[in-house]
């Protein structure tokens, strides 16, 4: 999670819900996410099977 930035507050503003900004860096990717609501859902390990 990144602090709060004028992204998340301008989104915030506009919408009048919370806003929350990421980053995610792989070897390759950097992702950077704003974004009001997250859901994770842990998958079983065999779940490509």
């Amino acid at each position: 999670m990144l602090p709060e930035s004028d992204a998340t507050r301008r989104w915030a503003d506009e919408l009048g819900i919370d806003f929350h900004a990421v980053r995610i860096e792989t070897q390759v990717h950097h992702l950077s996410l704003v974004f009001s609501d997250l859901e994770i859902t842990e998958l079983p390990a065999d779940w490509q099977k």
